[in-house]
């Protein structure tokens, strides 16, 4: 380990260029690992099961949710197409092959931030992108405080189940990512200010969790976030200024028609078994306020609460939550006996059965009333929660310090 020749302890700075620098090579070269092995590669992954993972790994692409957005993104800048065209249409300025006919659901705010890979080959940069999302999962666990030795084989571990293979081709370790950071800084109004923008702009869901920094007082974070988000929006209008009403209306009739399918989030699952609708939207902020009204942490009960009410989920939406897994875990034992129980129906073989998603939902409200969850650092490198849970992962020759809360 790296360490400093005045005091012999180690060097943090300087560890984490290392990682950062360790991150940015593997995405960088195994991808390209991957496709000169070539035919071993198929050989190796059609005996384990994961022969879709390998072919998009190797640069055979197929259809992705990330494709998907990109092409979104292409179209916003081809003056003949419309970024709210059918994904069959656009699917083809990006060399991606699709025959869905439906548009991109996300809102305007989301399309600029797929221009910078949408002039690049798609089978260039999705094994990398691919890659980087499961990195992107180490380090939101790397940002909650999670050790190195930890948080790498977890999100390895994460990324070959059925459903992380479709989270390795879509965007929500990102917005982990965000919402990490979101938590982690929030005494850097730039770095919160804009992590929220992010979870904001692509999803706008994530519009809930605002309310933690504008009950907090917490101007400076609020205006950088607003300010990124109207110049996301303002952009794509200046570059197509119908994107508005394409969203309104192929953009909401995608919405329409995801609606309609089968889908796990609290309120449909309620739907099914004959609960008004209007109940059901009303239960998830009910269970909110009586944690609220627990003195439970006002941070994670309105992240919970912007997962619960999200309308459209899907079983490998489970990358966006897990900062929220990281604080449960570390709440004692019953937090560590939720978040495995949480993560068991990764274990099915077919992503067609999944549902963490809806289990999470339920166990963490569980979590919410049963367990302690940490509140946002109050410093950002020597907050007592971070020790705290450092200290839940202790090496076993790795002394641990039990002055952690005073």
């Amino acid at each position: 380990m790296t360490t400093s020749h005045r005091s012999g302890r180690p060097n943090p700075g300087r560890s984490r260029w290392i990682e950062a620098g360790a991150v940015l090579g593997s995405i960088l070269l195994l991808p390209t690992i991957f496709t000169a092995l070539g035919r071993f590669t198929f050989t190796a992954a059609d005996l384990l099961g994961f022969n879709a993972l390998a072919g998009n790994l190797a640069g055979n692409a197929g259809t992705t949710d990330v494709g998907w957005e990109v092409a979104a993104s292409r179209g916003l800048l081809d003056p003949g197409v419309s970024a709210y065209a059918p994904l069959n249409t656009i699917a083809a300025l990006i060399q991606m092959t699709s025959d869905n006919g439906q548009a991109n659901s996300h809102p305007p705010t989301a399309l600029p931030l797929g221009i910078p890979l949408a002039y690049l080959p798609y089978s260039w940069w999705l094994p990398c992108w691919m890659i980087a999302m499961l990195c992107a999962m180490a380090i939101t666990l790397r940002i909650m405080g999670v050790p190195i030795w930890v948080a790498y084989p977890t999100a390895l571990v994460l990324g070959l189940t059925s459903e992380g293979q479709n989270v390795l081709t879509g965007t929500y370790p990102v917005m982990g990512v965000a919402l990490a950071l979101a938590w982690r800084y929030q005494n850097r109004p730039a770095i919160a200010g804009l992590s929220y923008a992010l979870i904001v702009a692509s999803r706008g869901a994530g519009i809930l969790l605002m309310l933690y920094p504008v009950v907090r007082r917490r101007w400076r974070t609020v205006v950088i976030a607003l300010a990124a988000v109207v110049v996301l929006a303002l952009l794509a209008l200046a570059i197509e200024p119908s994107v508005v009403s394409g969203f309104l209306e192929a953009g909401r009739a995608s919405i329409t028609f995801n609606l309609g399918r089968p889908l796990l989030t609290p309120a449909a699952l309620l739907a099914d078994v004959g609960i008004p609708i209007w109940l059901a939207w009303l239960i998830c902020p009910f269970i909110a306020g009586v944690a609220l009204l627990r003195r439970r942490s006002f941070f994670w009960v309105i992240a919970w609460l912007s997962f619960a009410m999200t309308p459209i989920a899907w079983p490998h939406t489970f990358a966006m939550v897990l900062p929220l897994a990281v604080v449960i875990w570390r709440s004692g034992n019953l937090g560590i006996a939720l978040v495995i129980l949480s993560a068991a129906p990764l274990a099915g073989l077919n992503s067609d059965v999944v549902i963490v998603w809806p289990v999470f939902i339920t166990l963490s409200a569980v979590a919410l009333f049963a367990c302690r969850l940490a509140d946002p650092p109050t410093a950002d490198e020597s907050a007592p929660q971070m020790q705290d849970f450092r200290e839940s992962f202790a090496a076993p020759d790795e002394p641990k310090n039990h002055n952690v809360g005073q």
